[in-house]
């Protein structure tokens, strides 16, 4: 699967948490309608038809996470669409991150949370804001981390 950026931002005026009790990041406010979504580890990347990423959503348990003191690399603001090769099947999930779990890092100090790989520098790699607090970190079309900023609860 591979990944194209697009210009436009898309803000709906929704806030991403972190809800303890869940174990797992949720969206506050009216949410985009998607039709199905990409799986890293158990954390869902919801998408519409067209395969546009919206937001992410679901579990990701703190237990897991291991302490770092990396932060984003330097993004810009854009629609982040998923290309499959195929049609889109609507409640059919697609699971990115293979057969294996990838890592999930936390920076508390900064209140991010990286879900793959922490070295995102490098003249390949770009980081895309595709939803308030989502950086997606693309090298070469394929998605390799995640960043997430949920709002203070």
């Amino acid at each position: 699967m591979q990944f194209i950026v697009g210009d436009e931002w898309r803000d709906v005026g929704t806030r991403l948490v972190y809800r303890e009790r869940d174990h797992a990041f949720d969206l506050e406010g009216e949410r985009p309608k998607g039709v199905t979504s990409l799986l890293v580890n158990d954390l869902q990347l919801e998408i519409d038809q067209e395969g546009v990423v919206l937001y992410p959503w679901g579990l990701c348990p703190r237990s897991t996470w291991e302490p770092t003191e990396a932060m984003p690399p330097a993004s810009v603001r854009g629609t982040l669409v998923a290309q499959f090769g195929e049609e889109i099947v609507p409640g059919v999930s697609r699971r990115i991150s293979g057969g294996s779990r990838w890592p999930v890092y936390e920076n508390r100090a900064a209140r991010w949370v990286c879900i793959g790989d922490l070295e995102a520098e490098g003249n390949r790699r770009k980081g895309i804001e595709f939803a308030p607090g989502c950086v997606a970190v693309l090298d070469d079309h394929a998605l390799v981390a995640l960043w997430l900023r949920p709002s203070p609860a």
